[in-house]
């Protein structure tokens, strides 16, 4: 497969294992909750958190693609929600190792910059 950004598809979806940074602002705070990125690709994610949001929530996610120097910082939008016992969950882990109280979230980037395309269209490449 010749390498370069057309030649991984947006909707292509990646396993990864990556920590991320949920930072969730308001007009009075801001807030930062743990995440970990099951899948990736040009347009979202598939994460994992304990913490609850909506369908329709709007974020900050940051995470460092390895071998990166500076973390990617993308405004993203929670677009699916699964809880523990349904089938995403049970897809995304083997028999026996799904984790209680934690939601999946199926994430779109919605402000991704050239560069920070680049760096996951090349990390996807290389995986």
């Amino acid at each position: 497969m010749e390498k370069g950004l057309n030649s991984v598809k947006r909707s292509e979806r990646y396993g990864v294992k990556i920590l991320g940074n949920i930072v969730l602002e308001s007009a009075r705070s801001e807030r930062a909750y743990l995440g970990d990125t099951l899948n990736l690709s040009l347009s979202g994610a598939l994460i994992e958190t304990g913490h609850d949001m909506p369908v329709g929530t709007l974020f900050k996610y940051s995470f460092r693609i390895p071998g990166e120097k500076n973390a990617l910082d993308i405004m993203s939008e929670v677009v699916r929600k699964a809880g523990p016992g349904e089938k995403a969950v049970k897809d995304a882990f083997p028999e026996g190792l799904e984790r209680k109280n934690m939601n999946l979230y199926g994430i779109r980037f919605l402000d991704v910059k050239k560069e920070e395309l680049s760096a996951i269209e090349c990390f996807l490449c290389k995986n």
